[in-house]
């Protein structure tokens, strides 16, 4: 759509390559194919992964959360192994989560990813109308990491949805206030006034 288009023409760069470069912290012209003998060559990506504490659908196993992120982090770890084996070698990875890139940013912080992962990116995804059958369809915005800081003013705050006469935007404050909104129940607990809020969030052009 025009609109979303337009959000993203003020955040991407004019070149993809030069923003996985730079997300690299490579500048643009510095890599040679003298760096790669063999000429090009196939690295497995995964764009759409999404961690435990998701906000729809977490089916990560463990007692509690912590317990849950260390099942996930092994289990990366032991499919990955040693980085010899091509066919289990992950270079790129996405973090994917509903209107959020918390689980993202806390990827980042923990720093527990296996070496072989070189590049880790903000997958956001939306929920827009028209509707496939009985559900709204999915949309996957993958976000230059260097831009993280300030996609909740940039992207977020840019998104809106209107719900009982009211407007709202995707950032974390105005989610919780559709989900209390939504609910008729001001005193709803942040998190889960912000899981309502992003479940009821759907993107309409």
């Amino acid at each position: 759509p025009a609109e979303l288009m337009g959000i993203f023409n003020n955040i991407f760069y004019n070149s993809a390559e030069e923003a996985v470069l730079k997300a690299l912290g490579v500048e643009p012209g510095a890599i040679s194919m003298l760096n790669y003998e063999r000429g090009s060559e196939w690295r497995r990506w995964d764009l759409h992964i999404h961690t435990p504490g998701t906000l729809k659908n977490d089916q990560y196993e463990g007692k509690t959360i912590e317990e849950k992120w260390d099942n996930f982090y092994d289990t990366i770890a032991q499919y990955i192994g040693d980085g010899t084996d091509p066919l289990r070698t992950i270079e790129v990875i996405g973090i994917t989560d509903y209107l959020s890139i918390d689980n993202y940013n806390k990827v980042m912080q923990d720093g527990r990813l296996p070496d072989e992962i070189k590049l880790v990116l903000p997958n956001v995804e939306l929920r827009m109308v028209p509707f496939a059958k009985t559900a709204p369809i999915n949309i996957h915005c993958i976000f230059d990491p260097i831009y993280s800081d300030s996609l909740e003013s940039r992207f977020f705050g840019k998104l809106k949805f209107s719900f009982g006469g009211s407007a709202y935007s995707a950032v974390h404050d105005e989610l919780i206030r559709l989900g209390r909104d939504y609910k008729n129940d001001k005193t709803l607990p942040e998190d889960q006034a912000y899981v309502v809020g992003v479940n009821q969030f759907v993107l309409e052009f």
